[in-house]
């Protein structure tokens, strides 16, 4: 697998809500925005290694110039 490969298409009828809405660039708090723009953001099916993370890093970094 690659970083940033679709790997699966999950039917809606198998996600579970909490009913808590997923924010991205914001505190849970609700009480800080984020003004700049978010670079890069993938959610998993799964906990990710240290090494895949890792790997995600590397692969990313150039466009952000690190």
């Amino acid at each position: 697998m690659s970083v940033g490969e679709n790997t699966s298409s999950i039917p809606s009828s198998q996600y579970q809500s909490n009913g808590v809405s997923l924010k991205v660039g914001r505190r849970g708090d609700n009480d800080g925005k984020r003004t700049g723009p978010v670079g890069n953001v993938q959610i998993y099916h799964k906990s990710l290694s240290s090494g895949e993370v890792l790997q995600n890093y590397n692969a990313t970094k150039g466009r952000f110039g690190l």
